[in-house]
């Protein structure tokens, strides 16, 4: 297990959740042409002069528009309305009764129709035939009026519009708009739209690093000069399972047999260095806000790294899926807070990792017995036995 792997995986999957460890600028608006995607940028931030060609961005909150082309509605006694919309391109929703166990159930936006009962956020209707097709889609309204206008766009889920956010290379900046390419598959729907959600933004210089030791970096932060969150990766000893056969605290040892193996477990700490809030309210200045901020930042570190894999240098398990260990208070000096989340990796080390025990395979062995006699001043038997020889 290396800290740089971690630090990449962080890197990759924290900014989903949080914008604590970087700088962040409101997008406004943003148009396509062809595969380039140009973000309209808050002037009032001029941090954003900052970034430059071919620097990567996180870019979060930027959706998908898909026109509509077709409303059909089919009316009930009960006084609902199931509604089929038809899009022009692929919607990607998946069916409700295929929603997988810990999923949440789907939710479709709709906007622009007419009347204005038709538009909102609704759940799919519960039925294999919710999704006829990957153009149409099926949720139910209370109304009694029928459709008058389809002149309408479906919103489609983050998920569905990565090519839109995620990172990307910066093409161009000026400080009020910011241009980079998308996916080329982007061309070959030229109808997909980007529609521009009022909490849209962008990232960059994430601050996530790593430390052969906690002192190291704590050094480092208290000489720069921003007050700064920042996430530390820092590696800690390799230990191995203790044996539970015993009374005592005695490590377990490789095991016999064919399949000698033994529980290796390697530990990694994330220090979060928080910066005591500007203000003079009591609970700040004791500590307080850092504490419980570190509690909401706490599902997102779950969420960026547990359960991912991590590759080691074991043979039988190249790759070892992460846990968490613990989490807890490190240290606070009135101005830094500092809070730390523990995990672990565990790999089998097997034979081909330790010392081969066992002999090597032979083609052929030649045999040697010797017969002890019982008779005084009688010499023993050699015998000699060529298992390759054709006894034909």
């Amino acid at each position: 297990m290396k800290i740089l792997d971690i630090i990449k995986e962080l890197q990759k999957n924290l900014p989903y959740h949080t914008d604590l460890f970087s700088e962040k600028i409101i997008v406004k608006d943003a148009s396509i042409t062809g595969k380039t995607l140009t973000l309209a940028l808050d002037p009032s931030q001029t941090i954003s002069l900052a970034i430059q060609p071919k620097n990567k961005i996180f870019v979060s909150g930027i959706r998908l528009k898909n026109p509509i082309t077709n409303v059909e509605t089919n009316f009930y006694q009960d006084g609902t309305i199931e509604v089929t919309i038809t899009t022009a391109e692929d919607h990607d929703v998946v069916r409700s009764n295929e929603i997988q166990f810990g999923e949440e159930l789907y939710n479709i936006e709709v906007r622009g129709l007419t009347p204005a009962e038709y538009n909102g956020v609704f759940p799919l209707v519960y039925s294999p035939s919710s999704v006829p097709n990957r153009y149409q889609f099926k949720y139910k309204i209370t109304s009694i009026n029928d459709i008058q206008t389809i002149n309408g766009f479906v919103i489609e889920p983050a998920m569905t519009a990565n090519f839109f956010t995620g990172y990307h290379a910066v093409k161009t900046n000026n400080g009020l708009t910011l241009t980079y390419d998308l996916l080329d598959a982007v061309e070959q729907a030229p109808q997909y739209i980007p529609f521009v959600d009022p909490s849209s933004y962008i990232l960059f210089d994430i601050r996530i690093s790593g430390s052969i030791h906690y002192d190291v970096f704590s050094a480092f932060y208290s000489k720069q000069k921003k007050n700064n969150f920042w996430l530390c990766v820092v590696g800690n000893d390799m230990n191995v399972s203790k044996s539970y056969r015993n009374d005592s605290d005695v490590t377990q040892a490789v095991s016999a047999g064919s399949d000698p193996r033994q529980r290796h477990i390697q530990t990694f700490t994330l220090f979060v260095f928080a910066p005591l809030p500007q203000n003079t309210e009591d609970d700040s200045v004791s500590g307080r806000i850092l504490y419980d901020k570190m509690q909401d930042l706490y599902p997102a570190i779950m969420k960026s790294i547990a359960n991912s894999t991590l590759p080691t240098d074991y043979y039988e398990i190249p790759w070892s899926r992460v846990c968490a260990v613990n989490h807890g208070f490190v240290s606070y000096n009135n101005a830094v807070y500092v809070y730390q989340y523990t995990f672990e990796v565990s790999v089998d080390a097997t034979y081909k990792d330790m010392k081969d025990r066992t002999y090597p395979s032979r083609a052929f062995r030649d045999l040697y017995a010797r017969y002890l006699s019982q008779l005084p001043n009688n010499n023993d038997i050699l015998a000699e036995f060529h298992l390759d020889l054709d006894e034909s």
